[in-house]
């Protein structure tokens, strides 16, 4: 049965700011020498302490250590980091790190593709005076490069570079993230930092950058029944779940109603090996009907978090800025993390639609025929954000050609091919998605994807999207599961009160700054339309929500880029 609803901190609590972590590690490659004094003026944290620090004249390392995100390792000879989690299909998990060090040591990058997890691995020889850097495989973890007058900087936030001044907005950058929620292809919201690409290594000795691809996405297909092609998955999915939570004993679904939270919570029961228990935020009645039932049938303690009135109420700040650069809503996983007594490893079910769920459609009358058919699909399928609307009408106009060009350049990058569509998600959604669940909670405790695996994937990849549906989904959890499996799933069932939907006082305290905002930009903005309906919110008509909070994106980009001596100046940026 479920336990007794646990009640939700911070509740009163609606500040304006955002969350943002402090750099963990920074990487100054500098070929003419003064690595650790750039270092230096670079993480003026340093010298409040908190940080190991090793250099030599071409080379400096800083690294805040955190239990469960960043593990090191040192040596006189090199420093390997591994920021996230990495276990391997070739050795058991206590082995992976020095497995994978000895194949970068020894340049062997194929066999990198054996590696699981959301990771970035650093190794820095000092003998060599070189520093490798490997990505995990649909570059899920972030991790930038940026380099100034001959010297690299390495870095998993993307401001650091920008702590030298002079940084500049990335137009493009700008305007992937204002249609698709996140920078395109290796872009960054700053000019001149990129994240490193996926499944990539980079060398980088001197002036030097050499780099290589561990992993190359299939594209054939291959004839097979729906039946078997469901229980292979399941198959790839139990294998992944093995591996991932070798290291440990006990483990927390972050449970919904929907399939991908109850594939992870029956799979490790069935397993039998780690102690389980479930936590859900249950903010309409159908989330709340399903995860209590499932609970119930397998016996799981599950911990509710009650939010009460309006989901976003209930974070101390709904804000977080993700280390690309942008501020984005927090996500209900950040509710699980933070609840009292909760404890990790948490499983969570991103990157799913990738891997097994049925988001990835092709169009009604098959994929793409061409790059050209591609391209406007891309516009008029994954653009989740109409954000030229606020703008006066010529200023609207460069704002929609920035994020079509943007999402232009992304689509040239994939090439056309069968799974052009599919690909899309795997370098833009997921990278959007995936992040915004885990990295806001990880310095509070670690995660794992079970659904990031490179079997499911490829397997995903070799077959046609026609025949990952929900129906054969919810056919593979009947077969595998019975009874439990055989619930249905929360959206087939009436949804009653959708708390993410109703008034939230947090965003109503916010309304000032956003009405402030948009005056201070009336040369740009459409006030005589805007203003209205954000007065609108403010008088309890909350179907303005999202207007709001499109708006206050801005507003708290702008405090981000005024924080690393930047400005959001519309006029110049779209010129």
């Amino acid at each position: 049965m479920p336990r007794e609803s646990a009640p939700m901190q911070g509740q009163e609590r609606h500040g304006q700011s955002a969350t943002r972590l402090r750099p963990r590690c920074v990487i100054v490659v500098a070929a003419e020498g003064g690595a650790d004094a750039l270092l230096r003026r670079l993480l003026p944290e340093l010298s409040a302490g908190g940080y190991d620090v090793r250099s030599i004249a071409k080379i400096a390392l800083a690294v805040q250590p955190t239990p469960g995100s960043i593990t090191v390792r040192s040596s006189p000879q090199r420093d390997v980091i591994l920021l996230g989690n990495m276990v391997s299909e070739a050795v058991g998990p206590d082995e992976a790190m020095d497995w994978a060090v000895s194949a970068v040591v020894a340049e062997r990058w194929k066999q990198l593709k054996a590696l699981q997890g959301v990771f970035v691995l650093a190794v820095v020889d000092w003998a060599a005076g070189a520093v490798t850097v490997v990505g995990d495989m649909l570059g899920i973890r972030p991790f930038y490069v940026s380099q100034r007058q001959g010297t690299i900087i390495l870095s998993d936030r993307a401001e650091v570079p920008l702590r030298l001044g002079g940084g500049r907005i990335d137009p493009l950058g700008l305007g992937g993230w204002l249609y698709f929620g996140t920078p395109l292809v290796e872009r960054t919201v700053f000019d001149g930092v990129q994240r490193i690409p996926a499944a990539s290594v980079m060398t980088l000795e001197g002036h030097s950058t050499r780099r290589s691809e561990y992993w190359t996405p299939p594209v054939a297909e291959e004839p097979i029944g729906v039946e078997a092609l469901m229980d292979g998955v399941y198959g790839d999915f139990a294998a992944s779940v093995r591996r991932l939570l070798a290291p440990y004993d006990r483990a927390t679904v972050l449970l919904s109603g929907g399939f991908d939270s109850r594939l992870s919570l029956l799979t490790v029961l069935r397993q039998g090996r780690v102690k389980l228990e479930a936590v859900t935020v249950p903010y309409n009645h159908a989330e709340r009907q399903l995860a209590g039932q499932l609970a119930e049938m397998t016996g799981v303690p599950c911990r509710r978090i009650e939010p009460g009135g309006s989901v976003w109420d209930a974070f101390d700040s709904m804000w977080y800025v993700h280390p690309d650069g942008f501020p984005i809503t927090k996500n209900l996983t950040y509710l699980c993390a933070t609840a009292p007594g909760a404890s990790g490893p948490f499983i969570d079910g991103s990157i799913s639609s990738v891997a097994i769920r049925c988001l990835t459609a092709d169009p009604p009358d098959g994929p793409p025929a061409d790059q050209e058919a591609a391209r406007s699909f891309v516009w008029k399928a994954h653009a989740h954000w109409n954000p030229h609307i606020f703008f006066k009408p010529a200023i609207g106009e460069r704002v929609a050609a920035l994020g079509r060009q943007a999402a232009d350049e992304l689509s040239d990058a994939i090439g056309w091919h069968s799974k052009f569509c599919l690909r899309w998600d795997t370098c833009q959604d997921e990278r959007r998605y995936t992040p915004i669940n885990f990295l806001q909670y990880e310095h509070l405790a670690p995660s794992v994807q079970p659904f990031y695996d490179r079997a499911l994937i490829e397997r995903r990849l070799r077959h046609p999207n026609r025949l990952f549906t929900k129906d054969s989904y919810h056919g593979m959890l009947k077969r595998q599961f019975g009874n439990p499996g055989a619930l249905p799933h929360s959206s087939d069932l009436p949804k009653g009160r959708d708390l993410t939907y109703v008034f939230s006082r947090a965003l109503w305290k916010q309304l000032p700054a956003a009405m402030r905002f948009a005056w201070r930009h009336r040369d740009v903005f459409n006030t005589r339309w805007l203003l209205p309906r954000l007065a609108a919110y403010g008088a309890g008509r909350s179907g303005q929500m999202y207007l709001l909070k499109g708006l206050l994106r801005l507003v708290m980009l702008e405090r981000e880029l005024n924080r690393c001596g930047m400005e959001l100046d519309f006029h110049n940026l779209l010129a």
